[in-house]
């Protein structure tokens, strides 16, 4: 039962990120993406996989690979479209 619930939460936490990459992808868009913080958030995925194929739970290492894949993805994708910014997310202008 615990392997079931276990395995629907990773399914939400991959849903989760869809948004996100959807976005990145379709419109070419990084405004308001931390590049910094996905960075980090890849770089702490490495941990927890290495940590996660120390064991035998199949859902932990499940999280770990989807996990560090999507983070992966958003990361490339923000460093991609870091300069860009779509109709959606209004330009800042310079005050005088």
């Amino acid at each position: 039962m615990t392997q079931t619930l276990g395995t629907i939460g990773v399914i939400i936490g991959i849903a989760a990120y869809m948004p996100q990459i959807y976005h990145l992808w379709k419109d070419q868009c990084a405004s308001g993406v931390s590049l910094t913080s996905w960075v980090m958030w890849f770089v702490g995925g490495i941990f927890v996989l290495v940590h996660a194929f120390s064991g035998e739970d199949f859902v932990f290492k499940l999280v770990a690979v989807a996990g560090l894949l999507n983070n992966s993805i958003t990361a490339i994708l923000v460093w991609m479209y870091r300069n860009q910014v779509c109709e959606i997310h209004p330009t800042k202008k310079k005050s005088d």
